[in-house]
């Protein structure tokens, strides 16, 4: 969410009592010397009560020096005992007010994460196998030994009878023996 906040402030009418304080300067003169004339300054207080804490008061007290012209003959000035009176006052107070929007966001960002990468790689490996070709070459004479069979008849009654020998296959032409 995105917060979007306004401060405005709001002027309300109050009244607070303050208390006014100050020392007026008094002049005594005795009619002697010149006419002459001079500023003085008065001190004037004024103590407001805020308050900081429901039922707790504090005073807040700002004072001021008021320009007083005094003239006459022969005369000084004496500060005279201090005055105080409550007042009340309307006054104009900035209340804040704090206005906000809740609007939803939508945020997107990259998120990287540790994937391991699979990569294709060529792998090779040797497979034992037997390769037959058909090879036609010239043909070549070779040289067996010759077996003889024998063979015993039993027709006859009571006798055995030799079977006559098989005579030798002839030997090709072209070996030696």
């Amino acid at each position: 969410f995105e917060k979007k906040c306004q401060i405005t402030f709001k002027q309300e009418a109050t009244t607070e009592t303050v208390r006014k304080c100050y020392r007026p300067q008094e002049k005594v003169c005795n009619g002697q010397g010149e006419e002459e004339c001079r500023t003085v300054y008065e001190s004037s207080c004024t103590t407001r009560y805020i308050e900081k804490t429901p039922g707790k008061f504090v005073g807040d007290t700002q004072c001021e020096k008021l320009p007083v012209k005094i003239c006459g003959r022969g005369c000084v000035n004496e500060e005279g005992p201090e005055e105080c009176h409550e007042k009340q006052i309307d006054s104009l107070v900035d209340i804040p007010e704090e206005v906000c929007d809740l609007n939803p966001q939508k945020t997107c960002r990259l998120q990287t994460k540790l994937v391991p990468s699979l990569k294709p790689k060529q792998e090779c490996t040797i497979v034992p196998q037997e390769t037959c070709t058909l090879n036609f070459s010239q043909p070549k004479r070779e040289r067996k030994p010759l077996r003889t069979e024998w063979r015993l008849d039993e027709g006859g009654v009571g006798t055995s009878a030799a079977v006559p020998n098989i005579p030798p296959a002839p030997i090709p032409t072209g070996y030696a023996r």
